[in-house]
């Protein structure tokens, strides 16, 4: 008789990152093992080895799928031409309000895997100072000195980072009729 579910023949790759992301989320780094994530893709622990070497293998997939889709967006926004400040800082805050472009929640549960690990933390604060750089370097295109584009770059960032650590719990609506303010006060 067949096996109901998903089968070892039908995971994926993607599969297996998508379900330890979602466990990294919602129950922090500790709770990625092999035998836990098999038995919610309801297929053999042997078929992830198709995939990965071993657990570190699946961990620094995680870390590169982080820096992909939430820090080099961050720099390419930073980096798109405008024609105004005004214009710059909207298409950032664009890029942390769409999910596909900036993951709140995983950035955050990254951030709290590298309380705990200091080759994360290390990871993270490069990840920061990339960030940072970015937006840095967009206020000088618009004509800031280098010391005030640099604390303006700050600002936003850790405004934008302790919003999120707050975890206010907020909806888009309530958010966005707020956006011309916060672009005008940024």
């Amino acid at each position: 008789m067949a096996k109901s579910g998903r089968g070892p023949q039908r995971t994926t790759k993607k599969d297996w990152l998508d379900k330890a992301l979602e466990r990294l989320v919602e129950n922090g780094a500790d709770s990625i093992k092999i035998s836990t994530l098999a038995k919610n893709l309801d297929c053999a622990r042997s078929s992830f080895y198709w995939y990965f070497k071993n657990l570190d293998d699946l961990l620094n997939h995680i870390l590169e799928y982080w820096q992909r889709h939430n820090t080099y967006p961050i720099v390419e926004y930073a980096g798109l031409r405008s024609g105004t400040i005004c214009e710059a800082v909207l298409r950032i805050f664009i890029c942390w309000a769409d999910e596909t472009e900036f993951n709140a929640r995983l950035d955050f549960a990254v951030r709290e895997w590298s309380r705990h690990n200091p080759k994360i933390r290390q990871l993270i604060d490069q990840s920061d100072s990339l960030r940072t750089q970015a937006i840095e370097e967009m206020f000088i295109r618009h004509g800031y000195g280098s010391r005030e584009a640099f604390v303006r770059a700050r600002t936003l960032y850790h405004s934008q980072i302790g919003y999120y650590a707050i975890d206010p719990q907020e909806p888009f609506s309530v958010r966005i009729p707020w956006v011309a303010e916060y672009v005008y006060c940024f």
